[in-house]
Parts: C-alpha cells; structure tokens; sequence
C-alpha cells in the first residue's frame, strides 16, 4: 500500500513536472518564433498566406491584395518587423461573465485606450457622461467596454432623444434629437513611429516629420463599422478593405468584443442651433445579444451664451484636386460630391478657410472648387492658393510667374475676393533662401500678397517680402514681434503635422498655446497628406509617414481622434474670444475686470480646466 502511494506521488511529480516543462517550451517556442520575426526570418509572403487562410493573393509593392467574401482587402505592414513591445501579456483586473463600463472623465487626451492595456488612465466607474456646451456647438465624450471572462456579441448602442428638464413647451417636452448623437468605435491599428518632442505642450520645436521607426499600436479611427479592418496582431498587420469602393456605414453598426479587451466608444454631440439653454437629459443604451444590457445617462447642460468665432485664423492644406476623369485615383482626385463633404467637414471643426493646391493653373477647374468652398461655409473674402513652385531667378521663369499670379488676381476680383495670398517656395534651406526674394518680388508686382513656410533663417532675409510668415513649430517672441512690427501676419504649422494621434497635443498646441504665442493662427499641414502611394499605408514611404486628420473613402472621409482634438482646441479659443468679446458691452471697470481674468489664465492647466474655468467667468459677466 505505500508502495502504491508513493509510486503515485512519483507520478503526480513527473506529470507535474511534464507540464512545467511543456509551458516553458511553447513559451520558448513561441519567443523563438516571434524573435525570428523580428529578424525577417518570417517573410512577407509567409505573413499573406496565413492571413488569407493560403486564399489566392497579389502583391504590389509592399502590400498585398486578396478576396474575402467577394469584396477587395488589402494587408498592410507585412514587410516591417514586429515591435516585441506589444508583444507582452497581464493579468487582466476583470474576472467572471461579466463585462465593465467606464467614462473617461475627458476624451481628448494622449493616453491611449488600447485593447490589453490592464489599467486605463483618465476613467471613473459612473453611470453618467456629463457634458456641456453651447448652442451650434460639437462635443465628444467617451466610454470605454471593458470585458471580462466573455465574448460580447453583435453589441448595438443606441440613444434616446434628450428631453429639457421640467420643461415642456405645448404639452410636449423640448428635445434634441437623437440624430444629432453620433455614436462611432475607436479603432486601434499599426501604425508607424512618433515624432520627437522635447515638451508635451510644444513650448520647444519640435520635429513634425514622423519617422518610419517601429509599428505602433495606437487608437486612430473613428468608425461606424467596426468590421472595416481587421487586426492581425501575432503579425501585427493592418487587413483592409478597399476604400476605393466603400464607404463607412451612416450609424454605427452592431460590433463585437472579445474576451477580455476594451472596446473604446466615442460619442460626438452636435447641439442644434435652436436649442434652449438648460439641462438635458438622454440614455445610452449598450446592448448586446448574448448577456445583460446595460444603460448610462446623457446629462448635457446648454449655456445660455453665444459661443464667437476664435480671434485666430485657422485654415487647413487641402491637396486634393477635382476629379476631371475616372481614370483619375480617388485618393489624389476627389469627385464634386466628395470635396463638398470634405469642405462641409473641415468648416465643421472650425476652420476657417484651405490652401488650395493646383500645381498648374487651370481657372475653370478652380472655379468650381471655389464654388464648392463658398457653398460649405469657408471663407470667401481671401484665396490661399499655392503652385508648389520651384526656386527660379531667371528671367523667362519669373515672367510666367508674372503670368501666373496676374492672371489669378484678375480671376479672383469678378469674385470679389479681397486678399489673394500666393506660396513662394516651400521649406527653403537657409543658404537660398536670399535667391527667392525675386520671386516674392514679382508675386507682389503682380498683385499677390505672399506666403510660404519657413524657419527662423527668414528673419532678416525675407522677413520684409512675407506678408504671411508660415513658421515651423512654435516661434520665440522676438520673432512674431519682428513679423508684427513690419504689420505682417505669422501662423504656425508643423506642431505637430497632421496624423498623430494625439489628440490632447492638437487641442493645446492649436488652441491655448498660440494664444499664448501671440501669433495669428494656424496652417495645419494636412487635411489628408499622403506621402506614400496609400494614404491608408503608414509604411510605404522609406522616410516620412502619412499626414492624415481624416482619411479619405470612396465618397466621403473616416475621422479620427486628432482630427476632434483639433476641433476642440479651436473651440477653446471660440470660448475665449467670447470672454473677450463681452468687453464690447459692458462698462470701463467692468473692461479692466475682463481683462485682468483673462490675464490671470492659467494656461499649464488642462486645456478642459481651462475652458471651465473661462465659462465661469463668462456666466459671471453676462449675468452682472
């Protein structure tokens, strides 16, 4: 009998230590695998084979092509190896059949809700988003599903009507309808490295090209369908479809998430203009088919103040051009339909005007794309248009540009625009730029105002020939003193280039702090910039990666987290142009009073604290 239990334990310990063994060597197996990944022992090829399940594929270039339920896909960022710091694995803190959901207590902000991320920043277990806002206006809140020991299926979120609080206006509740709810999926996918910065707030320059560094798991996409893109995360590839041909869905669709995984939700309000001041309320129900629905109340408080346009001028590099053929790629060739939604777009987040790009004259074409500019609300009082044209000195060339920016004004005046501002050469180095001051001459003879992009090695150089100075990264106060005293303007670009996802870094940096610069506005570089042959590809440029605030479909745009972060950084500056504007009505004591709380601003805070703190003062004066 002991015999038998101590051969027993012997062979509980052997088994026991078989299973030891066995979990080491698939661990080891698997580090193995993925090490020669990271050292290209796995090829693209062997990457599209088991992502299409060995289906019939084609490659072009660095990615490649196949068919999936009769539909075009494409893989993207096979040929980069893996980022092994992705690659790791915690205990996740939620247990059981059971699923969370958290508010994050303000949406715009850099730290990113990734799918395994364990513990979440910048969230708080509540059973209400609470938001405010002024008539006209568009805000995000954000929630995140978290789950745990299951798989949530086809998840369908909708909202309720808000209803006014104990106000009711012909036997009926005032409302604001639920169409104005938008209710879309973040999306986490690979993209390529981050930019370099010296201070999250951009007091230092810092350098806006995004170089190809390592494949980054990062929240971007603001989608409908949640089924646009798959995820391939032991290759950590990007499986497409062809945006050529599709559309995003018009609401958001019925989604899954996986056992335990974040799903981030991103819920944009737009308030109708005729709405009444006061406190809303509405429901957001999340329901999924297999388990328990679970409901979170949508408490909004309208001010009772106009919010003013910002005292900055924003405007936005538009380098698509108007579709002439079909042979033309949608990607850089954009029909009527599109561009209109994408002005309607851009006019939507608060920009003020586009530098529109057209590398050879053409006026028939650039009528309609001012008549599609004009429809959606931009600007129409000054044309910001820019050749990209090349360094020249000679005289037959600059004759041509005689031509060129002559032929523009005429054009503009049966348009009745006052200011036509025309791009010198773009990022001059510093050793020529003294041989372009000939070409700023001739724009200004020939009836133009100028405009370039450029670095401090302008000042003294061209800085008297600029009458828009478009400076990389945010300038020292010497320089937009030089530019102001010469009664000039100066706007920022490249602080960041558009296509970080960054959200908090766009609201700051294109809000409060070119407020605190001092400086006239911004010249956001781009609207959708590829710098590859995809704009939907973040690795098919050996140098940069793409500038993408939104990204384009077949008749329409994808938005993203940077892209509402931009929007609300210029809404922060409507906020203060409000605070500034009450001066215009109220007495000299009461001036002085405005002016001292503005000065008084402390802008190291959030830019969120910063805006309540602006609303404070602003309901203060309005109800003296």
């Amino acid at each position: 009998m002991k015999m038998q239990k101590k051969l027993a334990q012997r062979n509980s310990l052997s088994f026991l230590f078989f299973l030891i063994i066995s979990f080491y060597f698939s661990v080891w197996v698997n580090d193995f695998s993925l090490f020669a990944a990271d050292n290209k022992a796995i090829t693209p090829d062997d990457v599209y084979r088991t992502v299409t399940g060995n289906k019939p594929y084609d490659v072009s270039g660095q990615k490649a092509s196949f068919i999936k339920n009769n539909e075009k896909w494409f893989i993207i960022g096979a040929h980069k190896p893996i980022n092994r710091n992705y690659l790791e694995t915690k205990e996740w803190p939620l247990k059981g059949p059971v699923y969370d959901i958290v508010i994050l207590s303000d949406p715009i902000s850099d730290d990113k809700i990734l799918p395994k991320i364990p513990v979440m920043k910048n969230v708080l277990k509540s059973g209400v988003i609470k938001l405010e806002a002024c008539r006209g206006e568009y805000e995000p809140v954000s929630f995140v599903i978290r789950t745990g020991d299951i798989q949530l299926k086809d998840v369908e979120i909708t909202s309720t009507h808000l209803k006014r609080i104990n106000r009711v206006k012909n036997g009926r509740p005032e409302t604001i309808d639920n169409k104005f709810v938008d209710i879309r999926i973040v999306k986490s996918w690979y993209q390529s490295g981050e930019s370099l910065r010296t201070d999250k707030h951009g007091v230092s320059a810092p350098e806006p090209e995004l170089l190809v560094a390592n494949k980054t798991l990062t929240p971007e996409l603001l989608l409908h369908n949640d089924k646009l893109i798959d995820i391939d995360h032991t290759y950590q590839v990007n499986v497409i479809r062809d945006f050529t041909n599709i559309n995003d869905k018009e609401k958001i669709e019925p989604f899954d998430c996986e056992i335990r995984s974040n799903k981030q939700i991103w819920i944009t309000l737009k308030i109708p203009n005729n709405s009444k001041p006061g406190e809303y309320e509405g429901t957001i129900h999340i329901k999924p088919k297999n388990t328990n629905k679970t409901n979170i109340k949508l408490s909004l408080t309208v001010f009772p103040f106009e919010l003013k346009p910002p005292k900055l001028y924003y405007a936005l590099y538009y380098l698509n051009a108007l579709q002439l053929s079909k042979n033309q790629n949608l990607f850089d060739f954009k029909p009527k339909s599109s561009m209109y939604k994408d002005f309607l777009d851009i006019k939507s987040h608060g920009i003020n005007n586009v530098i529109i790009s057209q590398r050879n004259l053409n006026l028939d074409v650039l009528e309609d794309v001012l008549n599609l500019k004009d429809s959606a609300g931009l600007d129409k009082d000054s044309l910001f248009f820019t050749a990209w044209p090349k360094l020249v000195t000679d005289h037959s060339s600059l004759k041509k540009l005689t031509m060129d920016v002559e032929t523009l004004v005429g054009f503009t005046r049966k348009r009745n625009i006052r200011k036509v501002y025309y791009y010198g050469v773009d990022e001059l180095k510093t050793s020529l730029l003294p041989l372009e001051r000939a070409m700023l001459k001739t724009i200004r003879q020939s009836g133009g105002l100028t405009m370039t992009a450029t670095d401090q090695s302008f000042l003294g150089v061209i800085d008297d020939l600029l009458d828009l100075v478009i400076f990389r990264g945010p300038p020292d106060q010497r320089i937009v003193e030089a530019v102001h005293k010469k009664n000039n303007q100066i706007w920022i670009y490249g602080n960041p280039q558009g296509g970080e996802e960054k959200p908090l870094t766009y609201r700051y940096n294109y809000g409060y702090l070119l407020w605190k610069l001092k400086v006239d506005g911004a010249g956001i570089y781009a609207y959708q910039g590829r710098m590859g042959q995809d704009p939907w590809d973040d690795f098919d440029h050996p140098k940069y990666r793409d500038h993408m605030m939104t990204y384009p479909t077949i008749d329409g745009v994808i938005p993203t987290i940077q892209w509402e972060g931009l929007r609300e950084g210029i809404d922060d500056v409507r906020y203060l142009s409000t605070l500034i504007d009450l001066e215009n009505n109220l007495d000299d004591s009461k001036k002085r009073e405005i002016q001292e709380a503005i000065a008084n601003l402390d802008f190291s805070q959030p830019p969120k604290s910063i805006r309540q703190e602006i609303v404070r003062k602003i309901l203060y004066f309005i109800n003296q």
